[in-house]
């Protein structure tokens, strides 16, 4: 029952440390914050690729965090 309500209540960190990661679409590593926050206020930063424009989570969850969750 913990595990369910770290995801939805507010100011609680996701259960991931995450790694930073290049651009998918370009490679590029120079990015622009968008957000430091989602929807919940929960911490998870979005940012933009500063050379495509695409947007991501970042730090991004490695595989073994992604398979765990």
């Amino acid at each position: 029952m913990a595990h369910f309500l770290s995801h939805i209540v507010p100011f609680t960190a996701y259960p991931y440390k995450g790694e930073a990661a290049a651009c998918n679409l370009c490679g590029s590593d120079s990015t622009l914050d968008i957000c430091r926050k989602d929807r919940r206020w929960k911490k998870l930063g979005t940012v933009a690729c500063a050379e495509c424009g695409l947007m991501r989570t970042q730090p991004m969850p490695n595989d073994a965090e992604l398979e765990a969750y």
